[in-house]
């Protein structure tokens, strides 16, 4: 970008082209170059600077200008006479210092048509001679600061706070300047100032775009000319992409303009309906029972105005219904009714969506929502339109795994019933894919994390980890490529396999080559197969880790020290289930060292990551080498944490 201060000829011109405008202070230029050329003025003065772009249209100015910018607008880059800049924005130049707006994302519209869209900022050059030293700091509404020198690259990004769209600020001030000379504008030019916004609002400018549009529409009814469905439809898409952006008042505005073209008895277009649909369901900060309902209310107001809603429409409130916790799988029913009765016929996305909702059920609900997504597989399989995909398979069998952790369920019969989809979809022709298998060694793993708690379930244990290191066989001979689930999946296994005292011989089939001294040792030969890959490992990566280094057979307390100081070098912080199994090892350990060296960690740790478990092995640790006093010290400072520990934790 190039600043510099104009020449008195040149500041003249663009006062002329504000017809007299009092302009406060000296003029400055700025322009853009990159693919293209952008260009305008500023004026400055003591809080702000508004930037005026080349008049389109106005040979006069082009002539008058012609002595001041016609070195800088020589070349292929010059704009054809009545071009210029089609963004214009607002500065702030004050001691030396430029506020611009550009940001992110930020889009200048060059000659030719062509749109150059620069993410991360400004870059070019700043020019700006006769200013103290040759020095300009430019500051982006965002905070974003950059000095250079005369010529320098500038980089600069923000946000996108103060900049308007020049051709939309034209054509408005066109139409705004015809309606009050008495005129008429045709509906063809308010629809294309409505274009205008919409395409204003998508490249950044939001619900200020938005209100362009509005005031837009309210000239149009000074004007005594009736918008059409072209024209509100621009308008719901102008919404939708403020909604895109963030806002609520988007949404809000959204729901209203579909609202008055359904009492006037204009049909929206179902496209831009189904993208405000989607908003609804997607709005940040909105509780998802909140945005389902008022989806579920935006689409019966437009079935009760006689617009018929497609697939798409109901797929969308299908989708959402996995995020209504217990009352999904009721709702997503309800929504399939609302299908069938408006003659709607359902896809392999809707039913695809339905049992993904059940297999989100399936973790409270238990038998009754892997039921019901075993009927929906039937009724696609039963469907000579459609076919059941690897993603049906996929979600039934992930309601089989979740129903196997739900309270009071059998849990092993369950993991046999997830093992019955798999063979019938491998007999209807459909390979597992690495999300299958993913799917099935979560399941077993949260089996074994649940059955080994006790500790009186070894034979059940080893049970499982056979069962999961035969699907783990399975995926390397199919070639598949495993990925973070399915690892911190393997690793979760051995982990309980070492919680529970079950010997490598009783495994059955080994996964890897690497000898097998102990589980921990196992987990390391994962943990080396990952980061071959590429793969990093995250907080449930490292809680397995823990817990299979601290059941170690020789130094399992510093084995899972070594691994705590990993995973907090790897940028990431220790819950306090990972300080419980730390802890845990200290005690189990039984030395003076072990144990201070874990008091150390514990004082060390982030208040967030301590729980009633982490005070309580800590004080157990304390307890086991005689450190009663400070047991009950920290006994103490639990109460005054207002953590309750439990009445066995208290050292005797």
């Amino acid at each position: 970008m190039y600043l510099r201060q104009v020449d008195p000829d040149t500041e003249e011109a663009v006062r002329l082209a504000l017809q007299g405008s009092e302009l406060p202070g000296q003029v400055w230029e700025w322009e853009w170059g990159g693919h293209g050329f952008a260009s305008g003025f500023a004026y400055q003065s003591e809080e702000l600077v508004d930037l005026v772009p080349l008049v389109q249209g106005a040979e006069e100015m082009e002539r008058d200008l012609a002595a001041g910018v016609a070195e800088e607008l020589e070349g292929d880059d010059a704009p054809a006479p009545g071009q210029g800049s089609v963004y214009s924005r607002q500065l702030l130049l004050e001691a030396g210092r430029v506020d611009t707006g550009e940001g992110e994302g930020d889009a200048l519209d060059v000659p030719g048509g062509a749109t150059h869209a620069q993410a991360g900022g400004v870059h070019g050059a700043v020019h700006a001679p006769g200013r103290r030293g040759g020095r300009v700091r430019l500051k982006t509404g965002g905070g974003v600061e950059e000095e250079a020198e005369d010529g320098e690259d500038a980089d600069l990004s923000g946000d996108l706070s103060g900049w308007r769209d020049g051709e939309l600020e034209s054509e408005m001030a066109v139409l705004k300047q015809t309606v009050a000379d008495g005129g008429t504008p045709s509906l063809a030019n308010f629809n294309f100032g409505m274009l205008l916004c919409c395409k204003a609002v998508y490249k950044g400018l939001g619900m200020a775009g938005v209100h362009r549009a509005l005031s837009l529409l309210a000239l149009m009814d000074e004007a005594g000319v009736t918008p059409n469905q072209r024209t509100y439809d621009l308008l719901l898409d102008a919404c939708v992409g403020a909604a895109a952006q963030g806002s609520a008042a988007g949404l809000q505005h959204g729901v209203t303009i579909i609202g008055h073209m359904c009492a006037l008895g204009v049909r929206p277009s179902l496209v831009v309906a189904n993208q405000l649909i989607k908003a609804m369901l997607k709005a940040d900060g909105v509780q998802p029972q909140a945005s389902f309902d008022s989806a579920l209310g935006l689409v019966r107001m437009m079935q009760q105005a006689g617009v018929r809603l497609d697939v798409y429409s109901y797929n969308s409130l299908v989708s959402s219904c996995a995020m209504q916790e217990r009352r999904g799988v009721q709702l997503a029913l309800g929504v399939l009714e609302m299908m069938q009765a408006n003659k709607v016929e359902p896809d392999i996305v809707t039913y695809n969506a339905l049992i993904n909702t059940c297999a989100k059920s399936a973790g409270h609900a238990g038998a009754p929502a892997v039921e019901q997504a075993e009927r929906v597989l039937w009724l696609i399989r039963s469907n000579p339109k459609l076919a059941p995909s690897v993603i049906s398979y996929n979600a039934v069998m992930h309601a089989c795994a979740r129903a196997a952790c739900a309270k009071g369920e059998d849990s092993m019969s369950w993991l046999e019933e997830m093992l019955r989809v798999k063979s019938r979809m491998v007999a209807d022709g459909i390979l597992a894919d690495v999300r299958s298998y993913s799917t099935m060694l979560h399941g077993v793993s949260k089996v074994m994390a649940k059955i080994a708690a006790p500790r009186r379930n070894s034979a059940l244990v080893a049970r499982l980890l056979s069962m999961g290191l035969a699907l783990v066989g399975e995926m390397e001979k199919q070639g598949l490529r495993p990925n973070t689930i399915t690892y911190n999946a393997v690793l979760e296994m051995y982990a309980k396999s070492a919680a529970v005292g079950i010997q490598r011989a009783d495994a059955g089939q080994r996964c890897g080559p690497a000898p097998a001294d102990s589980w921990y040792s196992e987990a390391m030969v994962v943990v080396g197969r990952m980061e071959e890959r590429g793969l990093r490992l995250n907080e449930a990566s490292y809680t397995a880790l823990v817990e299979a280094a601290s059941c170690a057979p020789r130094k399992g307390f510093d084995a899972s020290v070594e691994v705590l100081h990993r995973m907090v070098r790897d940028g990431l912080q220790p819950g306090p289930m990972t300080y419980n199994l730390v802890f845990t090892a200290a005690r189990r350990d039984g030395s003076s060292r072990a144990v201070e060296q874990a008091l150390q960690i514990f004082l060390a740790s982030d208040a967030r990551s301590r729980s009633k478990h982490t005070y309580t092995s800590m004080m157990a640790a304390l307890s086991s080498v005689g450190r009663w006093k400070e047991a009950l010290l920290l006994l103490d400072s639990a109460r005054r944490a207002s953590v309750v520990c439990p009445p066995a934790a208290a050292p005797r």
